[in-house]
């Protein structure tokens, strides 16, 4: 559960909120299950913070700063994290369908299993980040840096990676259905054992990518 005095200085708004933050540099914030549904927390400080199974659902945690935060089985469904800073945070296991998370700064974040259903991730960077098992059907990477990122066992189905950056990326036994990779630089990934059936490949860069047993057609 949720540290009340956390919560409460929360509640007051995020004024706040960064002014304790400034002063107490040393409190890991324990907003653990809290409920913040539908709360403005547009760039607040949440480093270090543990908000996991914290329920964000369409919570505007926009330009936030979320480093190292752990949002374990959060539900941020329908949540704006546009141009956040997530770095090495945890959202393994997290619920982020149709969140919106364009210019989002993923790297070397822990997404294990995490769903990112029909997310918009415009623009996002999740460089070397884990996302293994990770449900990213129907979701928009157009522009992505994903590069040395581990999307092994990831469900791309549909998913449209238009002029993504997945070089040296690992995509052993993804699931890449249908999906829009037209343009993506895929140089140097990993796609063994891959499903790439009806995959759009226009203009797609694979040199030195690894092809062993991948579904092409």
């Amino acid at each position: 559960m949720a540290n009340p005095e956390h919560l409460t200085l929360l509640q007051w708004g995020t004024q706040r909120w960064q002014i304790w933050r400034l002063n107490n540099p040393d409190i890991q914030p324990d907003l653990c299950e809290a409920n913040l549904m539908g709360a403005d927390l547009n760039g607040i400080n949440l480093a270090d913070a543990d908000l996991s199974k914290a329920n964000l659902i369409a919570t505007d945690l926009s330009s936030a700063n979320l480093t190292k935060a752990d949002l374990s089985l959060a539900q941020l469904r329908r949540a704006n994290l546009s141009e956040a800073v997530l770095f090495q945070a945890n959202l393994s296991q997290a619920n982020l369908n149709t969140a919106i998370l364009n210019g989002a700064e993923l790297i070397e974040t822990y997404l294990y299993r995490t769903d990112l259903n029909n997310a918009k991730l415009i623009n996002v960077h999740f460089n070397g980040a884990y996302l293994y098992g990770a449900n990213l059907s129907e979701a928009d990477l157009t522009q992505g840096d994903l590069r040395f990122a581990n999307l092994n066992k990831v469900n791309l189905y549909q998913a449209d990676l238009t002029g993504a950056n997945l070089r040296g990326t690992t995509l052993i036994q993804a699931n890449l259905q249908n999906a829009n990779l037209s343009y993506a630089n895929l140089r140097g990934t990993n796609l063994s054992k891959a499903n790439l059936t009806g995959a759009n490949l226009t203009g797609v860069d694979l040199k030195f990518a690894k092809l062993n047993g991948a579904i092409l057609s």
